[in-house]
């Protein structure tokens, strides 16, 4: 099945800031409650201590991604969040709860163009998707120019499995995941229950992330079209351990 870069409501100019945070927000509850990327801390540690850094900074951080959980794995580095779009009452209260291992940038970040002053391993977790081919080399171009590493990881798939699946499933997690978030919004239980446009919004866009997720072989091709002298790319694809779900990652780092 080819790549279908339809478009998603969450990342639209028009779309309210409530869906977009809402949405954002279930992904991060959601990561953390499923332990979807559990495994990924391993895998980037490894490019840490490559690369001799002790600082990761998250790209397209959404509401916080999976940092939250995976930062209590983490061994001795720390995390700065990004977003062009940030949700900074998500990222304060984040950062506030890590105790010092998280923080945030309140300034919107373009992963095209990532400051030089924001060293450390870039991540992105569920966003090179959101990207086109030629956006989505532009982003692992900047981290090669600028000799830094970067990790990208994709639980999302163009698998048959997947499209039978998250018409059911999406909004049933969505259900039943909502009313444990926290803090507390009276206005994400109205937009469940009452009027359910938050399980309908995560419906369109998981199954659109599934449509233009690349596959290993596509990341290798974007990978090969780049000038990466000097640089090391991996990729491959590793379990989770929510069955029926799986990891697509890049690595890639500076080498001498």
């Amino acid at each position: 099945m080819n790549r279908i870069h339809a478009f998603e409501i969450h990342e639209q100019s028009w779309c309210p800031a409530v869906f977009r945070n809402q949405l954002t927000e279930f992904l991060q509850f959601s990561a953390m409650a499923l332990r979807i990327y559990d495994g990924v801390i391993p895998l980037i540690e490894k490019v840490l201590s490559r690369t001799s850094s002790k600082q990761v900074v998250d790209l397209c951080s959404g509401s916080s991604g999976p940092w939250p959980h995976l930062s209590d794995q983490a061994s001795d580095f720390k995390v700065i969040l990004t977003d062009k779009f940030p949700n900074l009452n998500s990222f304060e209260r984040i950062s506030t709860e890590s105790r010092g291992k998280i923080s945030y940038v309140s300034e919107p970040v373009d992963a095209t163009n990532v400051p030089s002053h924001l060293d450390g391993m870039r991540t992105i977790f569920t966003g090179l998707h959101h990207f086109r081919p030629d956006m989505a080399k532009t982003i692992l171009q900047d981290a090669v120019h600028k000799r830094t590493a970067i990790g990208v990881f994709e639980f999302t798939e163009r698998r048959l499995y997947n499209f039978l699946s998250q018409p059911i499933s999406i909004p049933l997690i969505v259900f039943l995941l909502t009313p444990f978030m926290r803090p507390f919004k009276l206005s994400r239980l109205f937009w469940t229950f009452i009027i359910p446009i938050a399980p309908l919004v995560a419906l369109w866009d998981g199954i659109i992330s599934n449509f233009r997720t690349y596959s290993v072989r596509e990341l290798e091709e974007l990978i090969e079209s780049i000038n990466s002298e000097g640089y090391k790319w991996e990729t491959g694809v590793q379990k989770a351990l929510l069955p029926g779900i799986q990891i697509t990652y890049l690595l890639g780092y500076p080498v001498d």
